[in-house]
C-alpha cells in the first residue's frame, strides 16, 4: 500500500513535468509555488485516510479548548467572585456617571453652541467639543475594562495586558485635554483627519484585503480637512502628539507619548505599561516564556489559568486607570456645564474604588 507520502510526492512530480513542458524557461521557484497551490484543494482526494484523521484531530481539540475554557473561567469567577463583582460595579458606575454627563450636556445651554464653526473647518469647537472629547474617551476606558475583565475570566493574560496599555495611553491623552484649553481639543480634532485619511490610503492599496464602503465624497472631505488643519496649524500638525504642543512649548522636535505621561503623572502604575510591552510587541521573552516544558505539547496555544495574584493585580491596575479617567472627565464636565450635583455620583464611585481596593488586599 502506498504511503501518503508517495502519494503527495506523485503529484508534486506530474505536476512539475507538466508545468516544465509548458514553459521549459519557467523558474523552478515559480514551479513549485504553482505546484504547492494546486497541491492544496486536492489533499482529501490525495489522502483521504488521513483527512478524516485530521478532521477528527480538530473536532477532538476544538472541544478540549471550550472545556478548558469553561473549567478556567468557572475556577477564575470561584475563587476571585467577590474582586469580579466589585469591579463590575465600578465600572457600572462609571458608565452611569458617562451618562448622566452627556444628559446634563444635552440639556445645558452650552448645547446652543453644539454647531458647525464658521472658519472653514466644519467641525465641532470650543468648550463644546472638549467635553464631548473626555466624555467620548472615559465611556472607552469603560469598554477596555470590560474587555480587561471578560480576558481574565476567560484566561487570557497578554491580552489583559494590551487592553491596559490602551488603557493608559488613553487616560493619559484624556488627562493631556482635560488640563489644556479648548484648543488643545480642537487641535487633537485636527490630526484626527490624518489617521483617517492613511487609513483611506491602507483600504485603497493594492494589496489590502480589507472590504470597505467609503464614498468618494468621504475621501474628499477628508483631504479637505488635512488641508485645512495644515493651513491653521502649520505642516507639522501631521505628526502624531504635535496636537499637544501648547502644552509642550520648550520641546524641541518631535513630541512623543513620554513626553505626554511625563507632562501628566504615570499614577504610580507606569511599571504595568512597561511589563506588558513584550508581550504586546511580540519580543523574544514573550516567545520563550510561552513555553512549557513539562508538557507534552509545550507552546501555549489558548486559555491558561490565570494565577489570583495576578488577577487582583490586574483589576487593581484597570481600577485605578478607570477612576482616573472618571474624575478628569467628571471635573472638567462638572466645571463647564456647572452641575454641581454631578460630583455625588463621582463620591460614590470613589466608594466603590476603596471598597474594590480593600477586598484586593484583605485577601
Amino acid at each position: 500500500m502506498r504511503s501518503d507520502d508517495d502519494r503527495i510526492l506523485d503529484f508534486i512530480n506530474d505536476g512539475i513535468s507538466k508545468l516544465a513542458e509548458e514553459d521549459p524557461d519557467r523558474p523552478i521557484d515559480e514551479i513549485r509555488d504553482e505546484i504547492f497551490k494546486q497541491l492544496l484543494p486536492e489533499v482529501r482526494s490525495i489522502c483521504p485516510e488521513l483527512s478524516k484523521e485530521i478532521d477528527a484531530g480538530v473536532k477532538s481539540i476544538r472541544i478540549s479548548r471550550t472545556e478548558d475554557s469553561a473549567r478556567i473561567s468557572k475556577a477564575t469567577l470561584q475563587e476571585n467572585a467577590i474582586v469580579f463583582e466589585r469591579a463590575e460595579s465600578l465600572i457600572a458606575c462609571a458608565e452611569l456617571i458617562n451618562r448622566r454627563l452627556l444628559d446634563a450636556f444635552s440639556t445645558s445651554d452650552e448645547v446652543i453652541k453644539y454647531v458647525r464653526s464658521d472658519d472653514g473647518s466644519n467641525m465641532v469647537q470650543g468648550n463644546t467639543l472638549k467635553l464631548l472629547m473626555l466624555l467620548s474617551m472615559q465611556g472607552r476606558i469603560c469598554t477596555l475594562s470590560s474587555e480587561t475583565v471578560t480576558l481574565l475570566k476567560s484566561g487570557f493574560l497578554e491580552g489583559t495586558f494590551a487592553r491596559q496599555r490602551t488603557m493608559y495611553e488613553t487616560v493619559v491623552i484624556l488627562a493631556v485635554i482635560g488640563r489644556g484649553g479648548p484648543e488643545i481639543a480642537e487641535r487633537y480634532q485636527a490630526y484626527a483627519a490624518f489617521e483617517h485619511l492613511a487609513e483611506l490610503n491602507a483600504l485603497d492599496h493594492p494589496e489590502s484585503i480589507l472590504i470597505h464602503d467609503y464614498s468618494e465624497s468621504d475621501r474628499q472631505e477628508t483631504e479637505e480637512q488635512v488641508r485645512w488643519g495644515i493651513q491653521k496649524y502649520g505642516d507639522s500638525i501631521k505628526r502624531p502628539y504635535e496636537w499637544a504642543k501648547p502644552l509642550l512649548p520648550e520641546k524641541k522636535g518631535r513630541i512623543h507619548f513620554s513626553d505626554l505621561d511625563e507632562l501628566i503623572t504615570n499614577f504610580s502604575i507606569k511599571g504595568i505599561y512597561l511589563t506588558g510591552n513584550y508581550g504586546i510587541h511580540s519580543g523574544p521573552f514573550a516567545t520563550i516564556n510561552n513555553v512549557k516544558f513539562d508538557r507534552r505539547y509545550p507552546f501555549n496555544s489558548g486559555p491558561e489559568r490565570i494565577e489570583n495574584e495576578a488577577v487582583r493585580n490586574i483589576i487593581h491596575v484597570m481600577s485605578i486607570l478607570l477612576a482616573v479617567s472618571v474624575d478628569n472627565a467628571s471635573r472638567a464636565a462638572t466645571a463647564l456645564l456647572a452641575c454641581l450635583r454631578e460630583v455625588v455620583p463621582l463620591g460614590i464611585l470613589d466608594e466603590l474604588h476603596e471598597d474594590l481596593i480593600r477586598e484586593i488586599s484583605d485577601l
